[in-house]
């Protein structure tokens, strides 16, 4: 029978959600994780015995040509859309002639 020890504690707080101020997918990346680091560094500065505080995030992947979900086949190449397939059969040709 398998047996799970809970180990590595952490507090994790996830700031409350708030609109993104910008339509921009990249800005609004940059303001998320701005309103992260404001919070970190305001405990930081009311709580003095904390070992470490980090800015952690998720990720996501898509194809940048038809913005779907990145779905590889075990080989590596994408699957959502011939752009991309196109594109990653002229990078693994360039890798292997170098």
């Amino acid at each position: 029978m398998k047996v799970v020890n809970k180990i590595d504690f952490r507090l994790v707080i996830e700031p409350e959600s708030v609109p993104f101020l910008s339509e921009d997918k990249e800005r609004a990346e940059w303001q998320r994780e701005e309103e992260c680091l404001n919070l970190r560094d305001e405990i930081g500065r009311k709580i003095l015995n904390i070992k470490s505080m980090r800015v952690e995030h998720d990720t996501e992947e898509f194809c940048s040509f038809c913005n779907e979900r990145w779905d590889e086949h075990e080989v590596g190449y994408p699957r959502c859309c011939s752009e991309a397939f196109t594109e990653w059969k002229k990078e693994k040709l360039s890798q292997e002639q170098s």
